[in-house]
């Protein structure tokens, strides 16, 4: 992918699904941002060129899209509804 074609994506939950999307996203030359409850989780990603946030609000805010990889729907209300 070029450069022209790559876009800003958050993505949201980094467990097993989430860090092979990310692996992916980065490796498409995607720019990624990402927020997991668990801080220990998102630096293997960001050794591999990818961008922390601070909470689920700074992903969509850095974003042109946001994906969500959470294992339930409390998860999911907690992130789209929650205060941050």
């Amino acid at each position: 992918m070029t450069d022209s074609s790559s876009q800003r994506v958050g993505l949201v939950g980094v467990g097993i699904m989430g860090s092979a999307i990310a692996t992916r996203l980065l490796q498409c030359g995607h720019a990624l941002t990402l927020y997991d409850r668990n801080d220990h989780k998102i630096q293997a990603m960001v050794d591999k060129g990818a961008t922390s946030a601070a909470s689920p609000g700074e992903v969509a805010a850095a974003s042109d899209f946001v994906i969500l990889s959470l294992n339930n729907a409390a998860g999911v209300e907690s992130v789209v509804f929650g205060e941050q």
